[in-house]
């Protein structure tokens, strides 16, 4: 993975977060902090008007002391120890049926 990937990879990362909060809402904290952590590496200008969106809110608020130790948890990650724990089985992203 190479240094250009990176802005991706944390918008990636954003966008399995907001598909985690309601089923698996300390994942999607953790994935936040992973975004959130590349996005500070890159001074990723974009990255501050993420952090108001309503979902985020509700997360934070619904997890209370929980969402800063997973959001924590996240920005501590490596760029890969991030993308595979965003790869791993079960990532609370919907899966339809198939019956």
């Amino acid at each position: 993975m190479s240094v250009h990937d990176r802005p991706s990879v944390a918008a990636a990362l954003h966008q399995l977060a907001r598909l985690a909060a309601v089923p698996r809402p300390v994942r999607a904290a953790q994935l936040l902090g992973c975004a959130g952590g590349l996005d500070r590496a890159l001074n990723d200008p974009v990255a501050g008007s993420r952090t108001t969106e309503h979902w985020i809110t509700a997360l934070r608020d619904g997890l209370g002391a929980a969402f800063v130790d997973a959001r924590a948890r996240g920005a501590a990650m490596t760029l890969h120890e991030a993308v595979d724990y965003a790869l791993e089985q079960g990532s609370g992203a919907a899966v339809p049926s198939r019956t």
